[in-house]
């Protein structure tokens, strides 16, 4: 069986949240299911990003081959590929057009979205569906279409006769992102006007490639059970709801996973000093210097960290609203992200004028997200909505409770201790709202301070349950065979 992702980011060498990791750890997670790993691909934009983190890597990718003509209107794009073999043994290719991709970011710059990402991506599309065969020696099975930007491919399929047509499986990733263009494109990318209905890609006279996806699909998957059924509700539909829950009858939610070679505590070169569920000796130390590092002193009280993209979705606003309460809370907080400005600002201010309990780093580094992991006792992510969440998973790892808004990959993934210490990892909140997160943070510290067996007994449940991308890549697998 041959599996082909395509996806617009692919890490390490493209990405700008959680679809990147995916893009890469999936399809891996695939190749390893020896003795019934499928032939993978992965197909992904070769940005400039993408030739400076080859280069930076010491890799090499391969001459231009398998090059076709993608028409669009008028224009017509000469697109390849290039290919790079990675040491797992998945191969990346990489679809070469630089008047298209080879620009500084991704999908827009301090301007605003590229105004043709509409014909980029659909040119992507496009050229997948006329080179995958030559680059996997065979053509696909089965493509596993990733978020907005690869949408349209299951909607040019529709054009394939029955009996040839490959299958496809579309993955919402995050269904804020819809990918809305002119219906004008249809034409300009060679798409049937008959596509463009209620129960197709149409949405408010405009085409959405993220319902495109959905609506020409052999099976629709999310990224956790729990937000499969939340996007159907009026709540976290993004006014798609009443459509998912009409014409998307086969809707699977299957959870991520994280790299768990990755975010290990036990071989991790960045942190203060490794330690293991074995050994929780080292976590100490961590905390120590995750302290000493942003200039909080030693304390009893319940260090929390946060990484974060700052943004209204991860309800750190409520976070800003109880900061000022932090000591009397018994709480102290670490903070590492950037984002809205706005957020960014209010941040540095809180940081200013309670130094004692806030310390906070506007921007991004993997290393220092890695020691925020590791030095915390909890992990707070108040998200308001929250597709996955990997944050929850790592900081699990490295024997850091969670606490967090019981939404999505969040709910699926963290138990409370009020449903019983035997079976629970951290701490949830049902409402986004200050008083819910206030009282929960409150909880923690308390319980932390009274019961520190039991706050170890969470520690050792989180850090021994298995994260990893095994359980999801055989699910997708078995989802492949049925179609």
């Amino acid at each position: 069986m041959r599996i082909a992702h395509v996806a617009s980011e692919v890490a390490p060498y493209s990405q700008t949240g959680g679809l990147a990791q995916v893009a890469a750890a999936l399809p891996s997670a695939l190749v390893g299911l020896a003795p019934e790993a499928p032939q993978v691909a992965v197909f992904s934009p070769l940005y400039a990003a993408v030739l400076e983190s080859v280069q930076r890597r010491g890799e090499t990718l391969g001459p231009r081959h398998s090059e076709v003509s993608v028409r669009v209107g008028e224009r017509e794009h000469r697109v390849a590929f290039r290919s790079l073999r990675r040491e797992e043994g998945l191969t990346l290719h990489f679809i070469d057009c630089p008047e298209l991709f080879g620009r500084s970011e991704l999908y827009g710059d301090e301007n605003g979205d590229y105004a043709d990402n509409g014909e980029r991506f659909g040119v992507l599309c496009r050229a997948v569906l006329q080179g995958a065969a030559q680059a996997m020696d065979g053509a696909p099975d089965v493509y596993h279409c990733h978020d907005w930007q690869t949408g349209l491919l299951p909607a040019l399929l529709k054009s394939y006769p029955p009996e040839v047509r490959p299958k496809t499986v579309f993955t919402i990733h995050n269904l804020a992102y819809q990918g809305w263009f002119p219906k004008e494109l249809l034409p300009a990318l060679g798409i049937p006007w008959s596509t463009f209905t209620p129960q197709g890609l149409e949405f408010y006279d405009q085409v959405s490639m993220l319902k495109a996806g959905v609506a020409f699909s052999d099976a629709t998957t999310t990224v956790s059970e729990s937000y499969a059924h939340e996007i159907r509700t009026p709540e976290f539909g993004c006014y798609l709801d009443g459509f998912l829950r009409a014409d998307c009858p086969r809707l699977l939610g299957i959870r991520n996973g994280i790299d768990v070679d990755e975010w290990n505590p036990a071989t991790d070169k960045t942190i203060a000093e490794s330690y293991s569920a074995r050994s929780l000796r080292g976590k100490t130390r961590c905390r120590e210097a995750l302290l000493e590092e942003y200039g909080l002193s030693a304390s009893g009280e319940l260090l929390i960290g946060i990484v974060s993209r700052l943004a209204d979705q991860k309800g750190l606003d409520l976070v800003a609203e109880i900061a000022p309460e932090l000591q009397s809370l018994g709480a102290r907080l670490v903070l590492v992200g950037n984002g809205d400005p706005a957020l960014e600002g209010r941040f540095r201010w809180l940081s200013e004028q309670f130094r004692d309990s806030i310390s906070v780093f506007v921007g991004f580094d993997a290393a220092r997200a890695h020691r925020v992991f590791a030095g915390a006792d909890a992990f707070l992510m108040p998200s308001r909505f929250e597709p996955c969440g990997l944050g929850q998973m790592a900081a699990m790892r490295y024997g850091t409770l969670p606490i967090v808004h019981a939404v999505g990959g969040l709910r699926d993934t963290v138990i409370d201790v009020d449903e019983g210490p035997d079976r629970a990892n951290g701490f949830r909140f049902e409402h986004a709202s200050v008083d819910e997160v206030r009282r929960t943070i409150s909880r923690a510290a308390s319980l932390r301070r009274k019961h520190p067996e039991v706050w170890k007994q969470l520690i050792l449940r989180g850090m021994t349950e298995d994260w990893s991308w095994a359980k999801p890549a055989r699910q997708y697998l078995r989802l492949y065979g049925e179609l």
